[in-house]
Parts: structure tokens; C-alpha cells; sequence
């Protein structure tokens, strides 16, 4: 039986949704990169088993823990031309459940020099439904009503279903040599704002690794390559994204003690995101949306000549470019018997 928790430093858990169109520009009116930002400040916590059936088969199952919170906020306005006098009542309810996980790994030869090893992870994601009932003083509802009811629906942390197959084997005494891939569902991936993607294609990541190993020291070194889900984004959405090389690196000191064994390790990660340009074509399936269309005076009935063309105050109009680095760094302390 083992488990592991993964808390950001910073906040137990950040939640900065966004738009990924026209939309944002009530709000932030910028651009955010659609699979980093607050997705980098999730808190994991994650139980597993593992038993061995067979001498050449291990099999692992677990469960990473996932929140859904509902949220109801009553508010009351007196004066509706004084916003600041409102009265609220907020009510949050959080419930806990579970996204599941299992791993197999085979070894065919008796020196294990070789292994085989998969992995399934079902979706998982932290999801918030909220409503709020508005009342205002002196005011006429809709017949059956006695509030207004305003509804909203965010998925954060949202992870696709994500299986992955390694394969390692030592050609050489104190040499192990890994490769794999992943795969995730990227098309069924819903935004911030519970919405579906149009587009969007599943990934395959490939990984590469070694491991020296001499004496009571472990030396590791990691490459990566993952393509990007996201298509061009000629049209009305803008989602930043980015295809990633990696490399990732480490260094383990074993001690022996008289009681088992003492292990001090420290990693570094460096992840390059791949410049990459958009640009916004009229004639996309979806383009974007002219905000202020040609018009005519109601009086005049002459046109509106500031209308004319397309004019828009979406953040990623006329075009955008992105990329970026990624740096990470830990620190692990073990024992064993």
C-alpha cells in the first residue's frame, strides 16, 4: 500500500478561469496559455495498491482524489443604482471522489534485465457548478418567479483519459535503457468553462531514458517530445499552446545503514515550448465575430460609416505568437530496508 501528495506552495489550490475568445475581454482582455497557468498550482493526492500474482507480473491499482464543490450565492439589492449596498449569502458544498488508475508491469526474462510496463489513468478533473438568485427591492419578476436565477459551470484541472506503454531493459551491467509513449484524449478535453473543444487532436508523447548506475550512485537522464492538441487558431478561439522538447535529469547517493538504506536525490527538468504564430483568416469554419456591424442611424436612416469593416475587441485578433521555457527542480529523500 502506498500514497503520495503533491501541495503547491503558493495555494492549496488556484483557480484563474478564462475565455479562450471574444469573451475575455471583459475580463482580463489577454491571452493565457490553455494547459499551464493555473493547471500548475493543483493540489494531488493519490492511494495505490500493488501485488505481485505471478514471479514475472506485477499489477498496480489506485486512485487520484478529485473535488467538486457547488457554490449558491443569494443576493439582495435595495438601491439597484447603488451596486455596493447588495447584501450576499454564499453557500459552498465540496464533495470528494475518485478517478482511478491501474499499471501492469511484465518481466519475460528470468534476469529481469528486460520489463514491459502500461498504464491506464481515467479521467479526472475538479469541477464547480454554481447559481446565484438576484432580488431586487421594488421590482417586477417574471410571472412564477420571485428572483433572478444566473447559473455557471468550470472544469479545472481537467485531465483526458492518458494510457502509456515503457519498455526498459539493462543491454549492459549498470545501464538501463528506457523508451515509451503516451497517449491522452485530447479531443474530449473540456475548457475552463466546461465547454468542449472543436479540433482538438489526441497526442501520442514519446519519452526516451537511461540510468547509470555505480555503486551507491544512480545518474538519470530523460528526454521528451510532445506534439501540441491544439489546431491553428485562424478562427474566433485563441488557445495558447505550445509543443514541448524536454530534457530532465538526476543524481541519487544511496547510504547503507546498519537498518536499511538512506537515499538523497535531486532532479532538474527544463522544458523548451516551440515558437509557434497564429493568425486569424476570415473564411475559418468559425471566424471571428464582428462586434459592431454595419449599422444605420435610426433617425437618419443613413449608415453608420464607423461600422463598416470588420472591427472586433477579441485578444487574439489580427494574430498572436508563443512560446516559452518550462524549469523544474526537486529534492528526494528515501529509505529502504
Amino acid at each position: 500500500m502506498a500514497g503520495f501528495a503533491v501541495l503547491p506552495v503558493a495555494s492549496l489550490q488556484a483557480q484563474r478561469p478564462f475565455f479562450a475568445d471574444e469573451r475575455e475581454q471583459y475580463f482580463s482582455n489577454a491571452l493565457h496559455f490553455e494547459r499551464l497557468g493555473d493547471r500548475l498550482d493543483t493540489f494531488a493526492v493519490v492511494l495505490g495498491a500493488g501485488w505481485r500474482p505471478l514471479p514475472e507480473l506485477s499489477v498496480g491499482l489506485g486512485a487520484s482524489l478529485q473535488n467538486r464543490a457547488a457554490s449558491t450565492a443569494g443576493v439582495y439589492s435595495p438601491d439597484v443604482t447603488v451596486q455596493e449596498s447588495a447584501l450576499t449569502q454564499a453557500g459552498v458544498e465540496v464533495d470528494a471522489s475518485l478517478a482511478p488508475h491501474i499499471g501492469l508491469e511484465y518481466r519475460p526474462l528470468a534476469d529481469e534485465r528486460l520489463r514491459l510496463a502500461a498504464t491506464l489513468h481515467l479521467e479526472s478533473a475538479n469541477r464547480i457548478e454554481g447559481s446565484t438568485r438576484l432580488r431586487f427591492w421594488n421590482y417586477e419578476y417574471p410571472q412564477g418567479q420571485d428572483a433572478l436565477r444566473q447559473r455557471f459551470r468550470q472544469t479545472i484541472g481537467h485531465e483526458p483519459l492518458r494510457a502509456a506503454l515503457m519498455a526498459a531493459g539493462r543491454p549492459w551491467d549498470g545501464i538501463e535503457l528506457a523508451v515509451g509513449g503516451r497517449y491522452t484524449h485530447w479531443s474530449a478535453y473540456r475548457t475552463r468553462m466546461d465547454e468542449p473543444v472543436e479540433g482538438w487532436s489526441d497526442v501520442v508523447e514519446a519519452m526516451a531514458g537511461s540510468v547509470l548506475s555505480l555503486d551507491t550512485q544512480r545518474i538519470s537522464l530523460g528526454l521528451l517530445y510532445a506534439a501540441s492538441p491544439v489546431p491553428i487558431q485562424s478562427g474566433r478561439t485563441s488557445f495558447v499552446d505550445n509543443a514541448r522538447v524536454g530534457v530532465q535529469t538526476g543524481y541519487t547517493w544511496e547510504l547503507p545503514l546498519a537498518t536499511g538504506v538512506l537515499s538523497l536525490g535531486a532532479t532538474a527538468m527544463i522544458q523548451a515550448l516551440l515558437e509557434r504564430r497564429q493568425e486569424k483568416d476570415a473564411h475559418a469554419g468559425r471566424p471571428v465575430v464582428d462586434e459592431f456591424p454595419g449599422s444605420v442611424d435610426v433617425q437618419s436612416g443613413e449608415a453608420i460609416a464607423a461600422s463598416s469593416g470588420l472591427q472586433t475587441n477579441n485578444p487574439g485578433f489580427p494574430g498572436y505568437r508563443s512560446s516559452g521555457w518550462l524549469f523544474g527542480g526537486g529534492l528526494t529523500l528515501g529509505w529502504s530496508k
